[in-house]
């Protein structure tokens, strides 16, 4: 089994085989099992693979600011990618979201945070190849989890992020009649939902999950949609590294790196299984 099935089968992975070297210089927390300098992969600042990153998200960037980040999913996945093209360290830099995906920023070698591949945002920036497959979570505050429904979700108040594969299915599909609120930081959006601002929140899978752990029962995830798809790096248009990164993450998938990442860095936040969260019809 490898990542690239459903996030939802991850929990189930058995994870065979795979060496746990001792921490990597450089990489705080992480754990790289690769060849370092088996790839080449052109760098902004000589050394070290600069990410850049929608913070906070501390289930891909684990620290409370780009300097302290010491691990989190995509953050062991770009270290591991730096390891394997000769690289000492990663460098973290926090963007804004919308100059991000409409292709206004460069300095940065990719960005990772869970950022679905569309054709849409195809037109304005380059991906790498896909390294994790998601679908979209409900979240709503636990106290209204028996009023709202998949027939009365959009009658509801909905909190989505801004430019999101949700906020186009809200827009194109579900098309709901309650107010809809986009937000440009997932923290505050979640913050809304606790403090009754909108009704529930309509988000990464990935994301939703750990946030409802770690609200310690105030908040849950009552139903997913099949929205989103694969996830990717965000490069910027016609770069050199994509050859790289490309090859940096078909080789992660076949060697079972990815699902090691997903096992220690995702499975302990979600705190449920995801394939027993319902799945709801669009």
């Amino acid at each position: 089994m490898t990542m690239m099935t459903r996030l939802a089968t991850a929990t189930g992975l058995v994870l065979l085989g795979l060496s746990v070297p001792a921490l990597a210089e450089g990489f705080g927390e992480c754990k790289v099992t690769g060849t370092a300098g088996s790839i080449q992969i052109p760098t902004v600042t000589e050394g070290t693979l600069t990410v850049a990153a929608i913070l906070p998200a501390p289930d891909s960037f684990k620290g409370n600011s780009p300097e302290t980040i010491t691990g989190g999913f995509e953050y062991c996945l770009a270290a591991e990618i730096a390891h394997r093209a000769g690289l000492k360290s990663v460098t973290v830099q926090n963007v804004p979201w919308p100059a991000l995906i409409a292709g206004q920023l460069s300095g940065f070698d990719t960005a990772m945070t869970n950022i679905f591949i569309t054709e849409e945002r195809l037109q304005n920036v380059d991906f790498t190849a896909p390294y994790f497959v998601a679908t979209s979570g409900v979240m709503v505050r636990s106290e209204d989890a028996a009023t709202i429904t998949r027939d009365n979700l959009g009658e509801k108040r909905l909190g989505v992020f801004l430019a999101s594969v949700q906020d186009r299915f809200l827009d194109q599909t579900l098309k709901p009649t309650g107010e809809v609120r986009r937000f440009e930081a997932t923290a505050d959006m979640f913050t809304a939902l606790s403090a009754g601002q909108i009704d529930a929140v309509l988000f990464d899978l990935s994301g939703v999950l750990p946030a409802a752990t770690a609200s310690n029962g105030a908040l849950t995830v009552i139903g997913q949609y099949d929205v989103g798809g694969n996830v990717g790096g965000v490069l910027v248009k016609g770069s050199q590294a994509k050859a790289g990164f490309d090859a940096a993450i078909e080789a992660m998938k076949a060697d079972g790196t990815i699902d090691q990442l997903v096992a220690t860095w995702y499975a302990p936040l979600w705190g449920v299984d995801p394939a027993t969260i319902p799945y709801w019809d669009k």
